[in-house]
């Protein structure tokens, strides 16, 4: 167990509860407290510094909002693995076979995005781009990228008036856009219990206190919602209704009115993350559709037409849409009209449709491959969970592992998953989940070796990998 004394706190300097946070901080980072250690109980360690429950209490919710450690109900606080604890089972796996990652959820390789440049070399011969280059762009986007965004919007079904759009630098740069427009620093946000990491990562760097939202098995739960607003009096929710990441759950069309009548009535704000709305190809309406006056509704080009194309777009109540401009211009000044020309150039080619139709394809046989290689492997079925349209699915594990040590134990096999702790949001017991992106390799036959993998270690139980502590 690692001591901490009270000169070492007076060194640090700043509120005593800042200065546990940074000591413990500092001793995770250099490895003295490994991944799953536990801190020590608040009250001993209060005991030792001299200093009241409440500070301890303090100290370790700060480490829970950086995202360090995670509390687990009857049990204590735990330090949460990193990246880094990787490194030796990567440079094991790297002097035999090649690294597998199966952590970001990219879209799957279709050659789609091949016919990309020839779109960009018809706008370099077009001197009627010229205007795109040789003067600032308008913060919000131009008029003919707005117009023409609102088209592919209501391919999606959602109606929208160009003056309510902004084109910005995708979808991440919107979220944060969003959320630098309408909160203040230490202020309360809502989000799902199991959260993207990019939006995490997003409010906790603006300051913002997290308030979690239970779920079931058709996303966030309503009640919650109400119950979680009126207890912490937090007035702004980021929910992703369709393909959520990472449970894969599509909101119903009924939840999704609960939660816009909840919205209206305690007169909350909902971010719509929709990213991977275009890849559903009959998805229930959009909370923004339900509730315009109550939504700011997000997605982009990422998930279905290119993840190097940097292109968001992005509809903000009348009453917001002065602040989000605003910020959006303090933030990047504006989205590069290339890119926005390049997009919709491949919108008026019918590419984004193609785009989408053959991701779906792609997605659908690679799913068939996993539910083959996983699902048997399961004490029961249901622990992994699936839409033919998602990039990824989540798995639960059986009990012979814990989630440290299965993904440790992968990554010495040159694979790597993604722990659920790294979408927990809150202080409770993150599932004993992973999240596999299926999309992430280029290959069907590469995936399915990598599946094979995992696919042992679920059926024989091998020697799990314990991380030094």
């Amino acid at each position: 167990m690692v001591s901490i004394n009270r000169k070492a706190l007076v060194d640090i300097g700043g509120p005593s509860y800042q200065a546990i946070a940074t000591a413990l901080g500092d001793a995770i980072a250099k490895g003295d407290l490994g991944p799953d250690a536990k801190l020590p109980p608040q009250r001993e360690l209060a005991w030792q510094l001299e200093v009241t429950v409440g500070t301890i209490s303090r100290a370790y919710d700060l480490l829970a909002r950086r995202g360090l450690v995670r509390g687990e109900i009857g049990r204590g606080t735990f330090v949460n693995a990193r990246p880094a604890e990787f490194a030796p089972a990567l440079a094991q796996a790297a002097q035999t076979d090649e690294v597998r990652d199966l952590t970001s959820n990219t879209i799957a390789y279709t050659g789609v995005q091949s016919r990309l440049p020839a779109l960009l070399a018809a706008i370099a011969q077009d001197p009627g781009t010229s205007g795109l280059f040789s003067r600032y762009p308008p913060i919000v986007g131009t008029l003919r990228h707005r117009e023409l965004s609102s088209k592919w919007l209501m391919t999606m079904g959602l109606r929208t008036a160009p003056s309510q759009l902004s084109i910005m630098n995708g979808t991440q740069s919107a979220l944060a856009a969003a959320l630098f427009a309408t909160t203040r620093s230490g202020a309360p946000l809502m989000m799902e219990s199991l959260s993207y990491t990019g939006a995490i990562n997003v409010a906790r760097g603006l300051g913002l206190r997290l308030e979690p939202l239970s779920m079931d098995n058709q996303g966030v739960m309503s009640e919650s919602l109400r119950n979680v607003s009126l207890q912490s009096g937090a007035k702004i929710a980021v929910i992703q209704p369709n393909l959520h990441n990472p449970t894969t759950i599509c909101m119903s069309e009924e939840r999704r009115r609960e939660i816009c009548e909840v919205a209206k009535d305690l007169d909350l704000l909902l971010i719509e993350d929709d990213v991977y709305g275009p890849l559903v190809e009959q998805a229930p309406p959009q909370l923004a559709s339900m509730a315009p006056e109550h939504t700011i509704y997000i997605t982009g080009a990422s998930k279905c037409l290119s993840p190097g194309l940097r292109f968001a777009v992005v509809y903000t109540p009348e009453a917001l849409v002065g602040k989000m401009a605003s910020a959006q211009a303090e933030l990047s000044l504006a989205s590069p009209p290339l890119i926005a020309e390049l997009f919709c150039r491949a919108f008026e080619d019918g590419l984004v449709s193609i785009a989408c139709a053959e991701q779906r394809r792609e997605m659908a046989a690679r799913h068939e491959i996993a539910f083959r290689r996983l699902a048997h492997t399961l004490p029961d079925a249901s622990m992994m969970t699936a839409d033919p349209c998602g990039l990824h699915v989540w798995l639960q594990l059986p009990s012979s592992w814990t989630m440290s040590e299965f993904v440790l134990s992968l990554a010495r096999q040159g694979i790597l998953v993604a722990p659920s702790d790294r979408f927990h949001v809150g202080r409770g017991l993150p599932p004993k989940a992973v999240r596999i992106s299926i999309s992430a390799l280029r290959s069907r036959e590469a995936l399915a070796t990598a599946l094979d993998t995992i696919a042992s270690h679920l059926i024989e139980g091998n020697q799990p990998v314990t991380a030094s502590v």
